[in-house]
């Protein structure tokens, strides 16, 4: 629960870490405006972001947010994969509880790139009213489980709603 809080409780960004980044190589990525690179060997991840967006990487999470802030992501791979369903149960129960989330609807197992994955999509208002949607996914590495969370403040956000789609399909799990 206690990296579940840390998604969930306001994406702290934190500073530290063995992660790589830089510009990568010239590919689908490049022209879809991805060119910076992030890799985290610890959590098992890689991806590539578009230039602008703020980031932030810990011990095993990392974290992105849009520079006109409307879209934040978290990702993180905090247990064995064996686990990957009791994460998505616990994750899914735990974003039910954060302000009155309704859980519009959640996937049975779907292959993402080679990873089983599973998704819930939540709708809840932040402390000040707006709209926000929140995605979870839960995937199954090879020896990790890795949680993601998109969080979209405002509909209206439709660039970094796109980009934020862009990161999500570089996403590499090495682990």
């Amino acid at each position: 629960m206690l990296v579940l809080g840390a998604l969930i409780g306001g994406f702290v960004l934190l500073t530290s870490g063995d992660d790589e980044d830089g510009v990568g190589d010239r590919s689908a990525v490049d022209r879809s405006g991805l060119t910076e690179r992030l890799t985290k060997r610890d959590a098992g991840l890689s991806l590539f972001y578009p230039t602008g967006w703020r980031r932030s990487a810990g011990e095993g999470i990392i974290n992105l947010e849009s520079p006109d802030r409307c879209v934040a992501m978290a990702l993180s791979s905090p247990v064995d994969a064996s686990l990957w369903n009791r994460l998505f149960a616990d994750s899914v129960a735990g974003l039910r509880d954060t302000r009155g989330a309704q859980i519009g609807r959640t996937q049975d197992p779907v292959v993402v790139g080679s990873a089983p994955t599973r998704t819930a999509i939540a709708a809840l208002r932040s402390k000040k009213g707006t709209p926000v949607t929140v995605r979870l996914s839960v995937s199954r590495g090879r020896r990790l489980a890795h949680i993601l969370q998109v969080v979209t403040r405002a509909p209206t956000c439709e660039e970094s709603a796109t980009q934020s789609r862009a990161i999500i399909e570089s996403i590499e799990y090495t682990r």
